[in-house]
């Protein structure tokens, strides 16, 4: 897991976790609305959207930036290499499969470790969205 999306996670984790207890703790005071727990489960359903969104955007810039990386090491063999065409072909062929493998990894575990959390950052917020009023008999 790359250091950005460590810090991606743990910020989520922390903002969920952060919305949820605050939520509880203002439900169950008597000065404040019961609801409070509710809304914080709608905000946490919302960070939850907004962080499949910040997904897809970093799946198209990881290819772009792949796509990017392709070309820039497709022009640095062609260069080397300026005798017969089929030997720096070659090269570049290898070259293109290692990084589209390369991509391949990258994105799988992307999508993996993100699909988790919004999963569950869903599961989490549409439960407390849902059942969060029934915390005033609590009180």
């Amino acid at each position: 897991m790359s250091p950005r999306t460590f810090a991606h996670l743990l910020l989520v984790w922390s903002l969920t976790l952060i919305l949820l207890s605050c939520g509880a703790y203002f439900s169950l005071q008597p000065e404040y609305d019961p609801l409070w727990l509710t809304r914080a489960g709608c905000t946490v359903v919302m960070l939850g959207i907004i962080s499949s969104i910040s997904v897809m955007l970093e799946t198209k810039l990881l290819n772009r930036t792949h796509n990017l990386q392709k070309r820039i090491a497709k022009l640095n063999i062609l260069r080397k290499y300026p005798g017969p065409a089929q030997h720096a072909n070659q090269l570049v062929l290898e070259m293109e499969a290692e990084k589209d493998l390369q991509l391949a990894k990258r994105s799988e575990r992307l999508q993996f470790n993100f699909t988790l959390l919004e999963a569950s950052l869903l599961l989490i917020g549409t439960f407390s969205w849902g059942f969060g009023d029934l915390i005033q008999h609590f009180r």
